[in-house]
């Protein structure tokens, strides 16, 4: 997990990539180097060639509606990353062609819960002008999470700065302006800003466990043992069942999307009923050391967890007089 400062720990695991870190492959369409920004400057024409692309859309690649599906709190916060973007003096706003280095965004992340606002501006000055301004102008609240540059045959590079920001409206789960600039010659540039936001969904009631639940069905299986299940057992005390069942309801819902993690050691699983020989009213298995636990109610599959660094699993397995050691802890 890589923690993006000023972003709450558990959620930073979600941040989108920067080349270099140790995020999830399938996350990024492209990756921003770790390394200083690159103060380019570039003479001569670059004769790039144009692409028309509006001013400002919903997710580069492939178009998903993702403002109109994201929460309004979500929209807003994208919005106002765009609005805190720091111009350099004479940019002016591109609402026809852009320069094709500009077309997509130098990077994504891989979920349908991903909105992507972009403006374009016209900058008369080099390139290196509008790049050190992008590094040294910080915007409202952001710190710098990242810079790169990325090219390709024929074109001027691109030179990208990442600023991230606290993801702090209901749902949202990173928030980061992506400043990205590129030479039209020796005095004039353009500059993409890209407002990015991560949303997770809202939680449904039915993914909660009912105050009737007063028993706790627990399977654990470790990864690589001959004993399967390798101990169960069932917890009836009204205590630990009570706060069994608050840690499971305070979970949040996973970024659908991410890939998962291969780093499993085994499972718990949880199966809460009324008592301890009743059908289960709600399943959870949880595991730990990828910090995510998936639901079930009878054979229906519900949207996946987040349990921060197994907290929930680590809870169970003390109750049992069980080693967390022995998940991976």
């Amino acid at each position: 997990m890589v923690t993006v400062p000023g972003l709450p720990r558990p959620l930073a695991m979600y941040a989108p990539p920067v080349r270099g870190w140790a995020w999830p492959r399938a996350a990024v369409a492209a990756v921003l180097a770790v390394a200083a920004v690159l103060l380019v400057t570039v003479g001569g024409g670059w004769g790039l060639p144009r692409v028309g692309v509006p001013a400002i859309v919903s997710r580069w690649i492939p178009p998903n509606g993702a403002l109109a599906r994201a929460p309004t709190g979500v929209g807003q916060l994208a919005r106002s990353l765009l609005a805190r973007t720091v111009l350099p003096g004479g940019a002016r706003p591109l609402v026809g062609e852009i320069a094709a280095g500009l077309g997509t965004p130098p990077q994504w992340t891989a979920t349908a819960n991903f909105l992507d606002l972009v403006r374009v501006w016209s900058v008369p000055a080099s390139a290196g002008t509008v790049v050190n301004a992008m590094k040294s102008e910080r915007p409202r609240g952001g710190i710098v999470a990242g810079t790169g540059t990325s090219s390709a045959p024929g074109r001027a590079p691109v030179v990208s700065v990442l600023w991230a920001f606290p993801a702090d409206v209901q749902q949202a789960v990173t928030a980061q302006l992506l400043l990205s600039a590129v030479a039209l010659g020796a005095h004039r540039a353009e500059l993409r800003a890209d407002a990015q936001v991560v949303w997770r969904p809202r939680r449904p009631r039915i993914e909660r466990v009912p105050a009737t639940a007063h028993a706790v069905r627990i399977t654990v299986e470790v990864l690589g043992s001959k004993r399967s299940p390798w101990w169960t057992g069932v917890i009836t005390g009204s205590a630990i069942v009570a706060r069994l069942r608050s840690l499971v309801n305070r979970l949040a819902t996973a970024v659908p999307g991410l890939p998962g993690c291969d780093r499993v050691a085994g499972w718990v699983t949880l199966a809460f009923a009324r008592s301890a020989r009743a059908p289960a009213l709600l399943s959870l298995r949880d595991d730990p050391a990828c910090h995510e636990a998936t639901v079930t109610i009878g054979r229906r599959r519900l949207d996946a967890l987040v349990d921060p660094a197994g907290r929930l699993a680590r809870t169970v397995m003390v109750a049992a007089g069980l080693n967390p050691v022995w998940l991976g802890f």
